[in-house]
């Protein structure tokens, strides 16, 4: 993908527009990398180390350290941390802004260690969503911002030309 084409990132302020985005991907190496690095920057807003242990995972994934079971473990670790922190959450009815930040952050790590061909998919479409939804949770946390950051991401995981 162009540079040029890579600005139209701009324009993805929801989940369906990040999702068209995405499909145009098809290395999967570098839509995995792309969610880690997301993940990465979010790294600040993790409260549990299972989420912090996803990222690792993923990463160790990527790097082929570790087997797509382990990745799978890890998913499902960073799954229960998400439902503890979700649990935790003071303010149930109406969250603080930084307890949604601290919920979105446990996706983005939940969503980074996406199991390949999780529920049936192909390896291609489970990054694809690992991707997307790393991308849009991080999103949620920092807005605009996020999508100006996430193009330099693009061309670090190498989804350019």
């Amino acid at each position: 993908m162009k540079n040029d084409e890579l600005n139209q990132w701009l324009d993805c302020d929801d989940e369906m527009k990040m999702d068209s985005f995405i499909e145009n991907f098809e290395d999967e190496t570098a839509l995995r990398k792309f969610a880690v690095l997301n993940a990465k920057s979010v790294d600040a807003l993790l409260v549990d180390s299972r989420s912090r242990n996803a990222i690792v995972a993923a990463e160790a994934y990527l790097d082929k350290y570790i087997s797509a079971q382990e990745l799978e473990d890890a998913y499902y670790n960073a799954e229960s941390a998400c439902e503890d922190i979700e649990l935790a959450s003071v303010s149930d009815e109406d969250p603080t802004a930084y307890e949604e930040s601290i919920e979105n952050a446990a996706l983005v790590a939940l969503w980074v260690a996406y199991p390949v061909g999780h529920t049936g998919i192909t390896s291609l479409e489970s990054a694809r969503q690992s991707a997307l939804h790393t991308a849009f949770y991080c999103f949620q946390i920092h807005g605009s911002r996020a999508l100006k950051e996430q193009l330099d991401r693009f061309k670090e995981a190498g989804m350019t030309e």
